[in-house]
């Protein structure tokens, strides 16, 4: 996919959502019944930062994958319990709410990154070893994308992430989106360092400059990626120019002069007239 090179150093602007209708809240007219799928952003401490979760139904509308955000919520804990500490209270809570949505743990996904990793085994023990644990500051996928008319990859998983919705914002295969959340994705930028792979700051970095955490945003990322391991979320993009290619590659395959076996090169247009 294509991503636009504007004046800003921003990975999304405001009028790609609103031109998207990402921000539309109205449930879609679903062509069958859509699965739901989780994710979560936890915090590991009372003075970190918030467990935020995520809940979106995953299925087609008009024949297209499409995600639909239907609820987002902050965990809070009960700081008056003493008995179960913080990092337990929010897997009993996370969990609680993926089955009151019906949530399968194979359709669950959290932050694995740091120390995501200790939480991840107390989801595996408090819930299931099958939930996803996505690592941010990972390896990103082989994939290859075209940047400023070149092909270029991913710096790491974290900049994968945050650039793969836009080929579905822009097909308007994403609703339900909150201003909360597109504020948040607004905010984030490339990294300031610019190499030849497609990189974008770290959590970290943006933390540091916003003063604050961006737990809608990466929620929302997880849930993309995880409707995307699903098998269950093709960009109508990659459809559209996967189609135009190969008609490309037809017209061109019979224009292509061969050789025949006396020698002679025919077109082949000219041997399908025989």
């Amino acid at each position: 996919f294509w991503c636009p090179d504007g004046a800003s150093n921003s990975i999304y602007s405001e009028i790609e959502f609103l031109n998207s209708g990402a921000l539309e809240l109205g449930e879609p007219d679903w062509d069958d019944r859509p699965i739901v799928i989780t994710a979560l952003d936890e915090s590991f401490s009372r003075d970190g930062d918030r467990s935020f979760c995520a809940f979106a139904r995953l299925g087609k509308v008009s024949g297209s994958d499409h995600l639909h955000i239907c609820y987002e919520t902050t965990l809070e804990e009960d700081a008056t319990n003493k008995s179960i500490p913080h990092t337990f209270q929010i897997v009993d809570k996370w969990k609680s709410l993926a089955n009151d949505f019906g949530v399968k743990p194979n359709n669950a996904i959290m932050d694995g990154t740091g120390g995501g990793q200790a939480f991840g085994h107390i989801v595996d023990v408090q819930w299931s070893p099958v939930v996803q644990k996505v690592n941010f500051q990972g390896k990103a996928s082989d994939r290859v994308v075209i940047f400023r008319d070149k092909t270029t990859t991913f710096f790491n998983k974290n900049s994968e992430m945050w650039i793969q919705p836009k080929e579905y914002i822009r097909s308007k295969q994403i609703s339900g989106l909150s201003k909360e959340t597109m504020a948040e994705l607004i905010e984030r930028e490339y990294h300031a360092k610019e190499i030849r792979a497609l990189r974008v700051e770290s959590k970290d970095e943006a933390k540091k400059r916003l003063k604050r955490s961006p737990d809608r945003a990466d929620v929302f990322n997880m849930l993309i990626e995880k409707a995307i391991s699903l098998g269950a979320f093709r960009s109508e993009e990659i459809k559209k120019v996967s189609k135009m290619a190969n008609k490309g590659w037809e017209q061109a395959r019979n224009n292509t002069q061969i050789a025949t076996t006396c020698g002679r090169r025919l077109k082949r247009s000219s041997i399908n007239k025989r």
